[in-house]
């Protein structure tokens, strides 16, 4: 199993190279949230793990995009990115979304109270 380190730098480098795909899914909140899939591809470059599960081969990665407007509600210019990898050569952007202030304490971390599972 590789380390969240290793396995981040991997996602990196295939996002940089061109090789991923963003399900539609990942828009449906972008017209709520207001991110495009630039921010998208800035948040998984300059992000970091969150949390991930290896029996499903995804990763929660939360990064920020300098283009994306700060509202309220939402946790400044961050986006939670869910990817996932099979061998490291394609990745597929299965959603994203903003972190919203009632669920996340910081980017990083919810709120104690809320579940696991909860955007």
């Amino acid at each position: 199993m590789l380390n969240n380190d290793v396995l981040l730098s991997l996602i990196q480098q295939a996002v940089l190279a061109g090789n991923y795909f963003v399900r539609a899914h990942t828009f449906q909140r972008h017209g709520l949230e207001g991110f495009t899939s630039d921010d998208v591809k800035n948040a998984i470059v300059n992000g970091e793990i969150v949390s991930r599960r290896d029996d499903e081969t995804k990763c929660v990665i939360c990064g920020t995009s300098s283009a994306l407007a700060e509202r309220p509600g939402f946790l400044g210019r961050y986006i939670h990115c869910v990817a996932h990898w099979d061998d490291i050569k394609m990745i597929v952007i299965w959603t994203a979304y903003r972190p919203q202030a009632s669920i996340w304490a910081t980017p990083f971390e919810r709120h104690p109270e809320v579940r696991e599972g909860t955007p």
